[in-house]
């Protein structure tokens, strides 16, 4: 058996795992767009950068799994890891961080309002 054969388990679990790390980038993107208003430039900027981190980190997994072969079932499993991440774990982690800001900002305005007196 060829070796690409015996090693595409490995390969998509590597991939899979990537993909699930893309979609963390893409929350890590969204916080960051709550932190700036949702204001549009920084969200095309934010979602620019994030969308290149997960392109690269796709291009070092395949370079470092299988050689550089891309294969048509790779792309799908790594986008697939994205959306299902995105739908699953994605929603609960972004309810978290938006726990924690609105925390946050009560906070401070209760720390800024004990400064003003």
């Amino acid at each position: 058996m060829l070796y690409e054969t015996l090693a595409q388990p490995e390969v998509l679990l590597w991939v899979v795992l990537s993909g699930f790390l893309c979609g963390f980038v893409f929350d890590i993107a969204g916080f960051v767009n709550i932190l700036f208003d949702k204001n549009k430039i920084t969200r095309f900027v934010l979602d620019f950068f994030a969308s290149l981190i997960c392109g690269l980190i796709f291009f070092v997994v395949i370079l470092n799994t299988s050689f550089g072969e891309v294969r048509l079932w790779q792309a799908l499993f790594f986008i697939t890891a994205i959306l299902i991440q995105r739908a699953s774990i994605g929603k609960i982690v972004a309810k978290g961080c938006l726990l924690c800001y609105n925390s946050l900002i009560k906070f401070l305005k209760k720390f800024g309002k004990s400064l003003k007196k």
